[in-house]
């Protein structure tokens, strides 16, 4: 399960180098984020790639239907490679879905080893009783320390088309969460806008809950990037009016998005900016790192986080006998990857 573009198409091509069979392989994108000519790309590599990587439904939770389509690739998967007699099976996630169903799913007995590649994964994970070895490329240094700003100069080129939309209305910004993506943009964003932050660990916090709640009708613009629903639709309507929400984390989930996309006649193009009674959701709700200009979403710094899953991909390999749980990637190989994105 992976964002489909170019330079996850460089990652399958150094794992089909390394012996991955690709009418073995399988490959399920997400709808918000999915490249139709690196989709075109994959498949001409021989490799399977659903056809529900480009399904989005606007009257349902995305996580609902990302679950769906996760378990229709597994049962895909399992009746394509059931002639294999002793399969080994690596799963390289994008939050966890995939992991759900593979211990009731998968052969039993059949050596796994999972890679998750996202925090909001890597936090379910944690709280889950699991049945193989996961690499954990989420938070391995290398990536929280050179992947966030290479987010944040993508999501920053977003913000400056919003900017430009909206002409000197942005006065006011709140930052919904203070943890690595929320501190960069609050250090970037606060040298020219008022802006506040909430998060729930209130020591990283500007404003309290209380005197969040209180000035609801005071912001020009609410940036989520906490990964889950920071702000309910039961407060939509204490917002100032107009108002932009955007969201700079995973999913649609951020802003409870389906509530407001449920007003509107069904449709099918994720990146659809709304605007409903004096609130703008943006790109439906999905993060503005990911919108239709697939260049600008996938710079060639981001094969450096291609690097890391493909190093963790080969810690998976041999990681297959190890007892479940949740491990971290090799230090040298991050250290390696270091120098060499320098370079």
């Amino acid at each position: 399960l992976q964002h489909i573009n170019q330079t996850t198409c460089a990652l399958f091509e150094k794992l089909l180098e390394k012996g991955a069979a690709p009418e073995w392989t399988f490959v399920l994108g997400k709808c918000y984020s999915t490249d139709p000519v690196a989709l075109k790309r994959l498949q001409n590599m021989g490799i399977y790639v659903d056809k529900n990587s480009f399904h989005f439904n606007s009257h349902e939770h995305y996580d609902a239907t990302l679950r769906k389509n996760a378990y229709n690739l597994m049962q895909h998967a399992v009746k394509v490679s059931s002639r294999i007699s002793h399969p080994s099976i690596l799963q390289l996630e994008e939050g966890g879905y995939l992991i759900d169903f593979a211990e009731n799913m998968l052969p039993k007995n059949a050596p796994i080893a999972g890679v998750e590649q996202t925090s909001s994964g890597f936090h379910k994970l944690q709280s889950q009783k699991l049945a193989f070895p996961i690499i954990n490329v989420a938070r391995s240094w290398v990536k929280l320390q050179y992947e966030t700003p290479m987010g944040i100069d993508v999501a920053m080129h977003s913000w400056k088309k919003i900017e430009k939309t909206q002409g000197n209305r942005i006065k006011n910004v709140l930052l919904l969460g203070f943890g690595v993506v929320g501190k960069a943009l609050f250090s970037t964003l606060r040298k020219k806008y008022y802006t506040r932050c909430f998060d729930i660990d209130p020591t990283c916090s500007s404003l309290s809950h209380t005197e969040l709640l209180s000035s609801l009708s005071s912001w020009d613009v609410i940036l989520g990037t906490t990964g889950t629903t920071s702000f309910p639709y039961v407060y939509y309507d204490q917002l100032k009016k107009p108002v932009i929400l955007a969201s700079l984390s995973s999913s649609d989930r951020e802003f409870d998005a389906v509530m407001l996309r449920k007003t509107q006649p069904l449709y099918q193009n994720p990146h659809v900016d709304l605007n409903v009674s004096g609130i703008h959701l943006i790109n439906s709700g999905f993060p503005i790192t990911f919108t239709q200009d697939y260049k600008a979403s996938d710079a060639p710094c981001f094969q450096l986080t291609r690097a890391l899953l493909f190093a963790g991909l080969m810690q998976a390999k041999t990681s297959l006998d190890k007892p479940p749980g949740i491990y971290p990637l090799d230090e040298e190989v991050q250290k390696r990857i270091v120098v060499l994105h320098r370079n």
